[in-house]
């Protein structure tokens, strides 16, 4: 049984815990709420900078000290830059928490950002970067944001441009985290065998006491998004497709519908388009669905890969399947199996500190109550038709539908793919 709890202190920090007596692992994250979003296109990639510059040296630790104290204990340590947060973690063993948080506490307070190590990581980072550029699973996501949200900074890539990469100083980094990681804006979230008060008690230690008075930068909403059919060409084995479209935001609330119609189109195995485009007529290897809520605009995006030849059909099967789900969504049978499989991947997930770490860390950014694996099971168990049926009709915008392609698109087959979705925003 879990215990939750959450506290916060009187520098504006929040300290959230879900305590399992019976584990001997904590994973302890610290989260900021700062990513792409934050950025401008001159600063493009520089909250991904950071993650990765704090790991080269603090005040207390060099680059290997940082490791080496959670490895050494058998642990973990990592980061990951989103759209809208940073986090950094580790899993260790309970008694070893301590070490872990002070680890964590140095990385967003006590960064150097020596002007060797910068050059350094800048090279690798462009790396990084071409790498995502030479695989069109990758860049196709980019390039789809990109150009979907035009100019808005939730659109520019995570990873920021080689461009922007070699405009950032040394001052700049200071200067953006100390405006983005500063108590306030912190989250310290546990999960595992730990206690509300002696991780209270620690964090006390580490952080200031009182919180900056500086006005946070306010972040800006998505005030539009611009629909678009484009292709690339590329001398690749196989055309990579990616269409969106706008669908519910993390404002709007929490809609396990969302996750439900998301499992139905291409979430696993026994998803329509698995079966139609590839166990039916062989069209792909891959193709998956994904829901990408942000905090003020959401996508419905579906992905695959095919040979040049079948690319015409594999986006109409997808259109056709879309039409298909706004006009009459899911049938009875269909969401009793899958509400049954979201609940057991749920309840299955429940049991990794790690997820369950980031998904009240998510929680407590966006500011809501907390949700008990009971309680989210419920929810999901009491969804119906009805409710999925109303969830299409109020979210899921055709009208906006995009699409892009990288790969060689036959000419006239290009004419038809893109007459077939601009036919989707007219209807």
């Amino acid at each position: 049984m879990q215990k939750y709890q959450q506290s916060r202190l009187d520098n504006g920090m929040q300290v959230i815990t879900e305590m399992d007596k019976n584990s001997h692992a904590v994973c302890l994250g610290i989260g900021i709420r700062v990513g792409v979003t934050d950025e401008s296109l001159d600063i493009n990639g520089i909250s991904h900078f950071i993650e990765h510059m704090v790991f080269k040296g603090t005040k207390s630790y060099n680059a290997f000290d940082i490791s080496h104290k959670i490895e050494n204990l058998g642990g973990d340590i990592n980061a990951y830059t989103a759209r809208e947060l940073t986090c950094f973690h580790v899993t260790l063993l309970k008694q070893d928490y301590k070490t872990g948080l002070k680890v964590l506490a140095e990385l967003v307070q006590s960064a150097k950002f020596q002007p060797s190590e910068i050059d350094r990581e800048k090279a690798v980072v462009m790396q990084e970067i071409a790498m995502t550029n030479d695989n069109p699973e990758d860049y196709i996501f980019d390039v789809f944001y990109e150009k979907l949200y035009g100019k808005q900074s939730v659109g520019l890539p995570i990873l920021g441009t080689e461009k922007s990469l070699l405009q950032f100083t040394q001052k700049d980094l200071f200067s953006y985290y100390k405006t983005f990681y500063r108590p306030e804006n912190l989250f310290v979230v546990a999960t595992g065998g730990i206690k509300h008060k002696d991780l209270v008690r620690e964090v006390k230690k580490l952080f200031p006491k009182k919180p900056d008075l500086q006005l946070l930068p306010k972040r800006p909403d998505v005030v539009s998004v611009h629909p678009f059919v484009k292709k690339q060409r590329r001398s690749t084995e196989q055309v990579h497709i990616l269409l969106g479209c706008p669908i519910s935001n993390l404002k709007d609330g929490i809609f396990y519908e969302a996750s439900i119609i998301n499992t139905y189109l291409a979430g696993g195995m026994t998803s329509k388009l698995y079966q139609e485009l590839r166990e039916k007529r062989g069209l792909c290897y891959s193709v998956f669905s994904m829901f990408m809520p942000l905090e003020s605009s959401g996508l419905l995006l579906i992905y695959t890969a095919t040979d040049s030849k079948n690319a015409l059909n594999a986006i109409e099967m997808i259109i056709k399947e879309l039409k298909h789900l706004l006009r009459s969504g899911l049938s009875p049978k269909e969401v009793t199996a899958f509400r049954k499989q979201l609940m057991g991947n749920f309840v299955l997930n429940s049991d990794d500190i790690e997820n369950r770490m980031n998904t009240l860390l998510m929680d407590a950014m966006l500011d809501r109550k907390y949700r008990t694996i009971d309680h989210m099971i419920k929810s999901i168990g009491n969804i119906k038709k009805k409710s999925i049926d109303a969830y299409l009709k109020k979210y899921l915008d055709l009208s906006k539908l995009s699409l892009f392609a990288v790969g060689k698109v036959k000419n006239q087959d290009w004419s038809k793919i893109e007459k077939r979705v601009m036919s989707v925003w007219n209807d």
